[in-house]
């Protein structure tokens, strides 16, 4: 079981906000994203998908600041739900740490896992810059074997279609993640 912990947020000071540019001050940029074969990487991890609003907002709003900030020290390794072997990596990795978080967009970092746009927005910069000043961080998990494909089931003799309804409330997790695994089993 991964060792992962949820972060949750609040707004920081301005004493905070102060440190925190000092910080970016006192360490030096590379030029054109290549970084010095001492200097530390964070990588990460994003589980996301097209569908996603919130997704595509971390993707086009918060992430090309945030990579252009650390330019190679930070590696982001994505993985799409609307790919069937992305999507089967997600729901292995959720069935052997059932205590982790059903909602997307999911960024692992480190020890940590975030949960949404606005716990990313405001808890990435903080967990790099803390990865960073450690010496770096690898992936929190890695795939070395793609998961098996999913034998297709022989069609029956029957091609009455199989209606399924259910109720959704756009606020709620595992709502959300019920949304995804029907989409894959599509």
């Amino acid at each position: 079981m991964l060792g992962l912990m949820r972060l949750s947020l609040v707004r920081f000071g301005a004493a905070a906000l102060v440190a925190l540019l000092a910080a970016a001050l006192l360490f030096p940029v590379t030029v054109a994203g290549q970084p010095a074969a001492d200097q530390p990487v964070a990588r990460v991890i994003l589980f996301h998908s097209p569908t996603c609003p919130y997704c595509r907002i971390v993707l086009s709003e918060i992430l090309p600041p945030i990579q252009a900030r650390y330019g190679a020290q930070l590696e982001v390794r994505l993985y799409d739900l609307s790919v069937q072997t992305d999507y089967q990596i997600f729901a292995a990795l959720h069935e052997q740490n059932p205590s982790l978080p059903g909602g997307i967009p999911q960024l692992y970092i480190d020890n940590y896992v975030l949960l949404g746009s606005r716990e990313i927005e405001q808890g990435l910069p903080l967990l790099i810059d803390g990865c960073l000043e450690k010496g770096g961080c690898d992936y929190p998990f890695t795939v070395t074997n793609q998961p098996a494909p999913v034998d297709q089931p022989a069609a029956a003799d029957s091609t009455e279609p199989v209606y399924i309804a259910y109720c959704v409330d756009p606020t709620c997790l595992e709502c959300d993640r019920v949304t995804y695994d029907l989409e894959y089993l599509q």
